[in-house]
């Protein structure tokens, strides 16, 4: 019995962490910490210097297109002059403020305009 209590109180090793990769070596890799610095701005802290974290690209975004709208014919409930060309058009079933593609026009020249 005693034989058994003596080979239980050896030593165990001590194992490097090179045998783990997920545990960080603080000789050899960078920390990185990410926090706000005293002005609020995102900055990294990589090996105890702060350095401002680059910004993304700001995307500027063009100006909503402004469509001309149809002029209405007197005593023609639904029927509308084109603003493009001032043909006579039949809108009897489309709702106001639908954007429309004037049938005069052939697909490829894109001329829209509001339904009045």
């Amino acid at each position: 019995m005693a034989l058994i209590l003596v080979s239980s109180c050896r030593k165990s090793e001590v194992t490097p962490a090179a045998d783990f990769p997920n545990v960080a070596n603080t000789e050899t890799d960078a920390v990185r910490v990410e926090t706000p610095d005293a002005k609020g701005n995102d900055a990294t802290m990589e090996n105890g210097r702060m350095r401002p974290r680059p910004r993304p690209p700001e995307v500027k975004k063009d100006p909503p297109v402004q469509y001309p709208i149809a002029v209405v014919l007197d005593g023609r409930p639904g029927f509308v002059t084109s603003p493009y060309n001032g043909q006579v058009i039949d809108l009897r079933d489309i709702p106001p403020g639908t954007l429309v593609q004037d049938p005069s026009f052939p697909a490829v020249d894109k001329k829209y305009f509001r339904v009045p």
